[in-house]
């Protein structure tokens, strides 16, 4: 891929990412990052599509399941076409097979949790929802398990992130305020810039959606909030036409 947005020698071009509007950010006030206008599809950069799974949305017996959830899905197999599967990474919630097996706080949430076990729900509830059977199916596509909020907590995750060494990291699935949301702040902290298609994620909770919007925009600097449309047409996928191969599939 190409070093779009870099200098020559591998460092983010201030001269075109890091924007002279300082008063906004000593107010903390959201505005477009600059470097938003760097993203092209030669950005080193990677979707990351957190936890769209059967337990969450459509497994009748699971105490999780929203199939409102399911909005999601022409968004992100939209982005998913035009990031491309091998800039694509699904991550899979896997809980532990015995609360007891975990530790400290972990320990105390899995013994809440066990109706979300594979003891209780068995494995097929731990699948990706059948709308995504055949972006998982791509053999380009990475897939990481996952037991707690952030991906980045996942040694897989890490391992195959760190192996792909992107620069930006496109962050949609569910919630947004829990997984979504933990995982974009590790990756702020480890110094990614992040993009979050607010219409690509979602949250059960009434207010959870706009309570994980108001803390992405507390770092103007290093995360761009937008909608899937604007990010297509930024890296100069043709939206349109992605989304009418999507309601064809």
């Amino acid at each position: 891929m190409s070093n779009v947005g870099r200098c020559a020698d591998g460092r983010l071009n201030t001269q075109v990412a890091l924007f002279g509007l300082k008063e906004q950010i000593m107010r903390r006030e959201y505005t477009i990052p600059e470097w938003s206008s760097t993203i092209s599809a030669d950005s080193e950069m990677m979707l990351l599509v957190i936890d769209m799974q059967k337990l969450f949305i459509t497994d009748k017996k699971s105490p999780w399941s929203d199939p409102d959830m399911l909005e999601l899905v022409p968004n992100i197999k939209a982005l998913n076409m035009g990031v491309g599967a091998k800039n694509s990474l699904f991550t899979l919630f896997r809980p532990p097979v015995d609360w007891q097996d975990e530790h400290k706080s972990w320990r105390t949430y899995y013994y809440y949790s066990q109706k979300v076990t594979t003891e209780f729900l068995g494995t097929e509830a731990m699948e990706v929802i059948d709308d995504f059977m055949a972006e998982v199916g791509n053999p380009a596509t990475k897939i990481a398990s996952k037991k707690t909020a952030s991906a980045f907590a996942s040694p897989e995750f890490n391992a195959m992130i760190e192996k792909a060494d992107p620069l930006f990291l496109v962050i949609c699935g569910i919630e947004t305020d829990y997984c979504v949301l933990a995982t974009a702040l590790d990756a702020l902290n480890r110094g990614y810039y992040v993009v979050i298609p607010l219409d690509a994620c979602a949250s059960s909770a009434a207010t959870g959606q706009s309570n994980a919007e108001g803390i992405f925009k507390r770092f103007p600097e290093q995360l761009w909030v937008t909608d899937t449309k604007t990010f297509l047409e930024q890296i100069g996928a043709e939206h349109a036409l992605i989304l009418e191969s999507v309601e064809n599939l």
